[in-house]
Formats: C-alpha cells, structure tokens, sequence
C-alpha cells in the first residue's frame, strides 16, 4: 500500500516537502484555502479554528506533519494556533483508529531566549523571551505529553525563493539593525530535505530523535551576510556599529548525526542560487 502523508497548515515548506517525496507517497494537504495546491498533493479544506468534524478529516494517516502559521501576528493569533488548535489536532488524531506512525512538529529556534552569543543546541535551556516563542514552546509541550509518537523540529531563519527580504535591502543599499547579531538560517529546501529525511527513516523502522534543531553549518554575524551579498550586487553598505556579537548560535550535530546531508550547507550556497535565480540586482 502506499503510503499516506497528512500535512497540516500545507505552506511552502510541505509543498517542497512532497516535491521532495516524491511518487512514492501519497501527500495530502490540509488547508483553509486549496487552490493553490500543486496537483501533487490531495486537497483538504479546512479552517482549523473548527475543531468540530476534525477527527474524521485528519484520521487514517501513516505520517502527519503539522507546519502552522498564526492567523494574526499578535498574542490571541498565536495562542488560538499553536495552543487551542494544535490540543484539537492531537486530540483528533489520538481518537482515530489508526494513528499515525510519526507526528512531525515544526518548532522555531524562537522558544530559546539566549542572546549573548551563546551556542545552543536540543538540550540547551528554553526560555523564550516573547510570547510568540512562549506559544509555540507550549505547542511542543502539549505534543510531548500526548501518547503519539512525535518529533518537533526546531527550524531557524528559513530562506529561500519567495523569502528575499535581505536580498531586497542590500540592494538597496541598507544594512540591518541587528547587523552585528549572530545570525541562524536554513534554506526552504532544507527544510523539506530534512522532514523528508525523518519520514524516510521512520518508515524504514530506524530512529529519530525527539528534538532536532535545524539550522545550516554556519551561524555567522548578519553583517558578514550582507557584505558577502553586497560584493556580488556591487552596492555599498554603511559600516557597522563596533559594539558585542548578540544573538545565539545553533548547533546542528544531532541533524548531522542523523546522516541528513544539506544541500546549502551554508548561506553562500544557497544565496548564491538565489541571487542566479532572483532577478535582483544592487541599486544604479
């Protein structure tokens, strides 16, 4: 038989992750809105503020992974999502006849509070400094203490095409703020490359961690980002503030160990395509 993939939420990273699966798998995507689906993915559609009638649409699947976004960027969006909806999720799943081998959780690097440069990893201490960090920390929380099987990925800044904030502000000649910050990333193939990778190994009855963070082999200053992008747009940056390194830096040894192999294993590789494949240039 094969084998069926939920994915709930269904933004860009699962569309490259069943992109990445491939013929193999039989991806379905649960959203609120569905035609934008590529005709790879089976279309669901559902609001996921309704709770009621959830059960009989999530159940009966082998993997499930759920990548939300809030449907507001305040508090009351983050709570709905990733505290009283992700509860109704679980909740649905567990009733189901069939659960599934493997819940798949996409966390954030957010629910870590270090900011002095600090290196961190899946045991380090999390305490979140804002309440969007604080949310989706409780999010894992709620999976941990339910009987599924489950792994939360942990992601960094994610990149990638359609994600060309900094490519448009170096262009133009502007530097970030938080220049001197340690900066995190990972590119959207990765991301998918990674997930795709947990699948395959927990279909093939090997072991997966509880946690990983995910985050590409570099953590480096935001200002040598820019500057690496500002040479290859020809455009000119103003100096940065002399003043500490903040920020954290992510270690992605468990990733690595997993025998997960990056195809941008750092931010040169993966804004290089981008800049090849952007149509962005610096400023005349």
């Amino acid at each position: 038989m094969i084998t069926k993939i939920l994915l709930i939420g269904c933004g860009d990273v699962a569309i490259r992750l069943a992109d990445q699966l491939g013929d193999d798998y039989a991806c379905h995507g649960l959203r609120r809105h569905t035609d934008k689906l590529p005709p790879t993915i089976r279309p669901i559609a559902w609001d996921l503020d309704q709770h009621e009638g959830l059960a009989e649409r999530i159940g009966g699947f082998d993997v499930v992974v759920i990548t939300l976004v809030p449907g507001s960027r305040d508090e009351a969006g983050y709570r709905r999502t990733y505290v009283e909806n992700l509860r109704a999720i679980l909740a649905a799943l567990e009733a189901s006849p069939r659960k599934p081998r493997q819940v798949i959780f996409v966390s954030s690097t957010s629910v870590y509070g270090q900011s002095q440069g600090e290196w961190i990893d899946e045991g380090s201490t999390t305490e979140p400094v804002n309440f969007r960090g604080k949310l989706i920390l409780a999010g894992e929380e709620i999976l941990r203490r339910s009987t599924l099987p489950h792994c939360v990925v942990r992601f960094s800044g994610i990149y990638g095409p359609g994600r060309e904030r900094l490519l448009g502000q170096v262009a133009q000649g502007k530097r970030s703020p938080r220049a001197n910050e340690f900066s995190n990333r990972i590119h959207s193939e990765d991301c998918a490359g990674f997930l795709a990778h947990i699948i395959r190994r927990t279909l093939a009855g090997q072991d997966t961690a509880a946690t990983y963070l995910a985050s590409d082999c570099e953590p480096v200053p935001l200002a040598v980002v820019e500057d690496w992008l500002a040479e290859r747009m020809q455009v000119q940056l103003p100096a940065v503030t002399a003043q500490s390194a903040g920020g954290k830096r992510c270690r992605n040894h468990a990733l690595l160990e997993s025998g997960y192999e990056f195809r941008y294993p750092t931010f040169r590789e993966g804004y290089k395509d981008m800049l090849e494949n952007s149509g962005i240039t610096g400023r005349s």
